[in-house]
């Protein structure tokens, strides 16, 4: 039982509804793991647990994006091959930060056809671009290689106030 709802509807009477929820698997976050049920429903569970995927912090367990993120790592087999999930660099977007140090720009909705065109570009990036390790792979039929690392934001230089070239 995970959930109960309780109306009142004649005197002296109660009405209970239940809610239950099978959990589909668990997931680390920074709060520490929950259980989720692919619907949008996460609820905290004893530390300890064995967790299928660790979510970066910004991740919410209870996001529809998300947990349909994590059915379909399930469903693919890729426990052991992707160890976080963190937000992506664009809105929408989620990184798939996988063992042998990949990170994988991926967009929630068929993560399938994208770990499919990742198979097929790993051993072309392993021999034309061995240093680059991220791949971008939103787009149909196309792999964006992207720096090492996400790129950080400029600072203004300190002492210096913004404005025009006039003053």
């Amino acid at each position: 039982l995970k959930g109960f709802l309780c109306k009142k509807h004649l005197p002296d009477t109660l009405i209970v509804e239940v809610v239950e929820r099978r959990e589909i698997c668990t997931v680390a976050t920074e709060k520490g793991p929950f259980a989720i049920d692919g619907a949008g429903m996460a609820w905290p569970v004893p530390s300890g647990a064995a967790c299928t995927v660790a979510l970066a912090p910004g991740l919410n367990p209870a996001d529809g994006g998300v947990q349909s993120a994590v059915t379909q790592l399930l469903r693919l087999e890729l426990r052991g091959a992707v160890a976080n999930l963190a937000p992506g660099d664009t809105p929408g977007a989620l990184t798939l930060v996988c063992l042998g140090g990949w990170r994988l720009q991926v967009a929630p909705d068929d993560i399938a056809a994208q770990w499919r065109r990742f198979q097929a570009a790993r051993a072309w990036a392993a021999t034309y671009a061995p240093d680059h390790k991220a791949l971008d792979l939103r787009w149909a039929g196309k792999v964006v290689l992207l720096p090492a690392a996400p790129a950080a934001t400029p600072e203004e230089p300190k002492g210096q106030e913004g404005g025009t070239v006039n003053g």
